[in-house]
Formats: C-alpha cells, sequence, structure tokens
C-alpha cells in the first residue's frame, strides 16, 4: 500500500501543517446540534482558526511547555483552541466543562482546583459563563494565570508554528477523577501517533470512511479516535456534543444513517442506552448498512448488551459482525488490543465458582443456570505486548487470571508532577494496567478492573455482575 501522511508524520504539529498545506479544501469536520443544524469546516479553515488561537497564547506571553487546560463543549471553539495551543509550543489539557453533576459552579471549582494545581496553568481557555467565575479565585489558578475564552480570538494571523520533536509533550490527559484526585498522563506525539498507526493497522481505516461521533474530546478515545484519526487519515467526521446525545440517543443513530457513517466508537453504555432507551417511533426510515465498525471500548464490555444492540438494530440493517471489541486506557493513549473488523465478538460462559476460588476461567457446563459472561477484547495492536502476570510478577498460563500488563511504542512519560518523581506501576519498561483478564492464545479477556472487586462474604464481585 501506498505510504500516508500518518506514517510518515513525527510530530501532531507538522501533520497539522503538512494537511493544511497540501489538502486545504478537504471537508474534514461537521457539528451537529439537536436539531440537525449542521456546521462543516475545511481542513484549511480549521487551520488557519487554530492559527488565531496560537497567535492569542502567543500575544499573552504563553511559553513553549506551559499547560493550557481548555474546558470547552464539543465545537469549533474547543477545536481552534485544541489545535491552537499544539500550534503556539504549548501543551492542551482538555478538561470536562460542568454538566449536570456539576453545575454547581461551587462544586465545579472544588473539583477543578486539583487539577489545575497539577498543571500550574500558563493560561485557561473557557467559555465567557466559567471565565466570569473562575477569575479572582484565589485558590483556583496560580499567580498570572490568564483567564480566556474564544471572543478574545484575533480575527486573522500569521503566526509561525511552533516547533516540536517526536518526543516533546503534547498532551497532557486528565484522568476523571471519580475514585482519586485526578491525575495528568503525560503523552508525547510519537505515543499518540503510534496510537493512531496501531488503530488504522487493526481497523484497516482509509479515505473511504466517515466517523459519527458523539464521544466528549476531553476524554482519550474521544480525542484520539474522533478528532485525530479522521484528519490523519483524511475521512470526513461528524462530532455531536455529548449533552445532545445524552438528551436525545437516537440523534447519534440518525447521524450515521444521514451521513453514510461507517466507523463510531462508543463504551458500553451507549450501545445499551440505544438498545433500551429509544422510542420505536423514531426508528422510523432507519438505515443503518452503512456501519461498518461499532467499536466497543472504554469500560466494561457486557454480552447482554452486545446482544440487545445487535438484536434491536439488525432489522434496520446494522451486522451482528460491525460490533467490534477494544481495550486500552489513557496511560497507553488508546489502544492496547482490538478485534479484527471482520471477526465476530468471541463471548465465553465461565464457570463462576472457578473464578472466584481458583481464579481460573473454566468454560461453564451447558445448562449452569448463572455463568460468568466474558467478552474478549481482541489480541494486541502492532508495536505492543501484553501479558497475564500473578501478585509475584510472575506470568501465568492461558486462563489463569491475573493483572494485565502492557509495554510498547504507545506507553506513556508518566504522570505529571508524581510526587515521588516515580510511577509504581511502571516496571522495566511495564505497565501494570490494574485491570484483572485472563488470555486464550492471542485473544485478551477482560474480566474487572481490581479496585472495582466488591467482597462479600469472603466472596468477590465485580460491578457488572450487580
Amino acid at each position: 500500500m501506498p505510504r500516508t501522511l500518518l506514517d510518515t508524520a513525527e510530530t501532531l504539529t507538522g501533520a497539522l501543517a503538512a494537511l493544511a498545506d497540501d489538502h486545504p479544501d478537504d471537508p474534514a469536520l461537521t457539528i451537529l446540534d439537536r436539531e440537525g443544524n449542521s456546521r462543516s469546516a475545511t481542513l484549511g479553515e480549521i487551520f488557519r482558526d487554530a492559527q488565531c488561537a496560537a497567535s492569542l497564547l502567543a500575544d499573552r506571553d504563553v511559553e513553549p511547555g506551559r499547560v493550557v487546560p481548555i474546558v470547552l463543549q464539543t465545537g469549533f471553539d474547543l477545536v481552534s483552541a485544541y489545535f491552537g495551543t499544539l500550534l503556539a509550543g504549548a501543551v492542551p489539557a482538555l478538561l470536562a466543562p460542568p454538566s449536570q453533576r456539576l453545575s454547581n459552579l461551587d462544586l465545579y471549582r472544588d473539583h477543578m482546583r486539583p487539577v489545575l494545581r497539577n498543571a500550574r496553568a500558563a493560561a485557561i481557555i473557557c467559555a465567557p459563563e466559567l471565565a466570569n467565575a473562575l477569575e479572582g479565585d484565589e485558590q483556583l489558578a496560580v499567580s498570572g494565570t490568564a483567564v480566556l475564552t474564544p471572543n478574545d480570538f484575533p480575527a486573522t494571523s500569521d503566526l509561525d508554528i511552533a516547533l516540536a520533536t517526536p518526543n516533546s509533550v503534547a498532551t497532557i490527559q486528565y484522568s476523571s477523577g471519580s475514585t482519586d484526585v485526578p491525575k495528568g498522563i503525560v503523552l508525547s506525539h510519537r505515543a499518540i501517533l503510534e496510537n493512531l498507526r496501531a488503530w488504522v493497522d487493526r481497523l484497516r481505516l482509509d479515505r473511504s470512511d466517515v466517523g459519527v461521533s458523539w464521544l466528549p474530546l476531553y476524554h482519550d478515545m474521544g480525542l484520539i479516535c474522533t478528532l485525530w484519526m479522521p484528519l490523519l487519515c483524511r475521512y470526513p467526521t461528524v462530532l455531536i456534543p455529548t449533552p445532545e446525545f445524552v438528551r436525545r440517543p437516537g440523534l447519534w443513530l440518525h447521524a450515521m444513517d444521514r451521513y453514510r457513517g461507517t466507523v463510531s466508537f462508543a463504551p458500553n453504555f451507549a450501545y445499551s442506552l440505544c438498545a433500551k432507551r429509544v422510542a420505536d417511533t423514531e426508528l422510523e426510515g432507519l438505515d443503518l448498512r452503512s456501519w461498518r465498525l461499532a467499536v466497543t471500548a472504554a469500560e466494561p464490555i457486557l454480552a447482554t448488551t452486545c446482544r440487545a444492540f445487535r438484536e434491536r438494530f439488525e432489522p434496520f440493517g446494522f451486522r451482528a459482525s460491525s460490533l467490534t471489541a477494544a481495550y486500552g486506557m489513557a496511560e497507553y493513549v488508546t489502544v492496547a488490543s482490538a478485534d479484527d473488523p471482520e471477526a465476530e465478538l468471541q463471548i465465553e460462559r465461565l464457570d463462576r465458582a472457578a473464578v472466584v476460588e481458583s481464579s481460573l476461567a473454566a468454560l461453564a457446563q451447558d445448562g449452569d443456570p448463572n455463568p460468568l459472561e466474558c467478552v474478549g477484547v481482541g489480541s494486541q495492536v502492532r508495536a505492543t505486548e501484553f501479558d497475564v502476570r500473578d501478585a509475584d510478577g510472575d506470568t501465568l498460563a492461558d486462563r489463569r487470571i491475573g493483572m494485565i500488563w502492557i509495554r510498547g511504542s504507545s506507553l506513556f512519560d508518566g504522570y505529571r508532577d508524581a510526587s515521588s518523581g516515580t510511577v509504581p506501576d511502571l516496571v522495566d519498561g511495564w505497565f501494570r494496567t490494574g485491570d484483572l483478564g485472563y488470555r486464550v492464545g492471542p485473544q485478551l479477556f477482560f474480566v474487572s478492573r481490581e479496585k472495582d472487586l466488591i467482597v462479600i462474604g469472603g466472596q468477590k464481585y465485580s460491578p457488572q455482575d450487580v
């Protein structure tokens, strides 16, 4: 196959500039709202808007390498701010904007403080209403942090882009902080590009594809798979702001139909939501025959959800083989293992007693009334190795359940400002994921997050059992 820009790119900024120079009129991005209204932009327009955002940061004396948190909903302002920060030589960190759960701005400020202290932000780019709440909060940011909004972006700019190297920090990906203080995961240009190559190689993506997504761009799968991947593969993508999907899940399905989408990424809950909550009346005339890859990842994949989604949408042209399982984490950019796109999902029914008592993934007998179902998450992607080990760090045989360890070219560079300067879960180049699973030949099966296990009467249960 002929080499592409993704094959040869050394930095994300260099790749973005090359795309804008060589293919400025390529249709690249469409933003869709709940009413079905849309706005589109070409590669050239996206790059010019990013230059304007970069010019603002340069005018505010934001130095290369400084972190710039970006707190915006999915839209062209966010895309301009993110790419502009990179073009200015600074390091973007996309953060979740206030949600309904954190709609009280006092609660949101409490949530933000540890992140911004960790970032030592040179500037923050956010919506005007949030900027008003943040300015003057001495506990929230370090002294001298500029609070900026998209309204501050100049209309034009001829700013030269800042040079980066493959090992330069490209993004700080903050964890959700749902169980601990959010960690700043440091990702280099090299690691992100290597992971993108792994995705494209496994899923066989090309210019004929069309992406559709509602994933938030502050999530690693959203940022990498639904923004960077389409741009560098030069296929168009449609983004739906996440709150619009939550209010109306059917919007995602109808966007797949309207734009003849071929690839979309989503966690298990989204497939479950569509299977259970979208009314029959909303599905009239729906045509999902174009949907080639429905990638499910980012949280435990439930066999019941996969069956329910397939059964609900096969009458509308959705193919069972389109569901494609993958596994990864932000510390490995996104993906470490994934199914072949032509393969059927691998679902095993396990003897629950053997799993709980012996950490053995023994197959359940026919007629077992209460098996534990596990979904295979594919084999390791290119330039990646994984292993399943016991508590002493020794490799386990097939079907023995233990900790999943990963190493490869997409591994993160550590956590920003780790207290000891080291990461205890990095051992001799391997990352201890904290996830439990088992292998059957090249196939990996995910069982549970170790820290999520629930112990009742000495027996262990994963959250998906409940």
